[in-house]
């Protein structure tokens, strides 16, 4: 009886390093790193980011953004940024570009080792996005 007693405990306490064991994201483990995290850790790699007037550059995750307003562009007004035949032209112009985007993508792949990096381009008129892009390696 006592040996049966011993093997449930066994047993019990196995189980219950089982379940403790699956819950994961234990204090000793460390998640993949992302562009983002990546880029947060090497402040300096920024300065070889080109930033121009009225774009900005940010990181999410595996995603680089490059977000361009064009109102702080001369004679750009509303209603010409929500035109039909300057939204095209952007498009057009992504198009043209996409495989500079996935270059970068690439690049950045190869310099941090982590897979999956996207380029989103967005181009905006202040708040209102005008066209939006992502480009994968």
């Amino acid at each position: 009886m006592k040996k049966k007693s011993i093997i449930c405990l066994v047993l019990v306490l196995v189980l219950a390093c089982m379940a403790l064991t699956a819950c994961g994201g234990g204090s000793g483990e460390k998640a993949d790193p992302t562009l983002e995290s990546w880029m947060a850790e090497h402040p300096e790699e920024m300065d070889e980011v080109e930033v121009e007037e009225g774009m900005e550059v940010s990181f999410e995750g595996n995603n680089l953004i490059y977000k361009y307003d064009i109102s702080t562009l001369d004679g750009v007004t509303e209603e010409t940024a929500n035109s039909d035949v300057l939204i095209d032209a952007l498009k057009e112009g992504l198009a043209n570009e996409e495989e500079t985007f996935k270059g970068v993508a690439s690049d950045l792949e190869e310099e941090t080792g982590i897979t999956g990096i996207t380029v989103t381009v967005i181009y905006t008129f202040g708040e209102t996005v005008l066209v939006e892009q992502t480009f994968t390696n």
